[in-house]
């Protein structure tokens, strides 16, 4: 066998033996393990030890708002682009959502816009003013308003972040 033919049946049996192992399946690479986030279960532990009242999470992350009628209402935040999104739960009823801020007895009303998605309504608002009235904490009071067909209610939205 001269070395020609040798390379190739070595470069061929490398192929093959490459292809066994990494076979057909997602070739996405792997996060390192510094990177990988930490179990659900490990999550809630840590957060049930931390001493601070915690909201409620809701199915896509964010915290729940207990509104004046009882409902809760889920509002996630995006901090890298400064959005909220409000999940209302009747979204074919809702009319209208909106923020009011409260900072040294001035109110600010920031208006959330309607937004589908594939299998529901969003309300969406990107806002810098809105986020760093939310960070400034127990200085500034937040109230989240729903409008509705059926009439209005309202809920304390405390912003908390880890």
């Amino acid at each position: 066998m001269t070395p020609f033919h040798r390379s190739c049946c070595l470069a061929s049996f490398l192929g093959l033996f490459g292809l066994t192992l990494l076979g057909c399946g997602d070739r996405t690479p792997a996060l390192p393990p510094s990177v990988t986030p930490p179990p659900l279960e490990q999550a809630t532990v840590v957060a049930d030890e931390e001493d601070h009242d915690h909201p409620d999470h809701g199915s896509r992350g964010g915290h729940l708002v207990e509104m004046s009628d009882g409902s809760k209402v889920e509002v996630a935040f995006a901090d890298d682009v400064d959005m909220f999104s409000v999940y209302p739960n009747d979204p074919s009823k809702v009319t209208k959502i909106d923020m009011v801020t409260t900072v040294d007895g001035k109110e600010t009303t920031y208006t959330f816009k309607k937004t589908p998605t594939f299998d529901s309504v969003v309300y969406a608002l990107t806002d810098a003013e809105l986020s760093t009235a939310a960070k400034m904490g127990e200085t500034v009071d937040i109230k989240l308003v729903v409008v509705s067909e059926t009439g209005e209610i309202t809920g304390k939205y405390v912003f908390h972040m880890h």
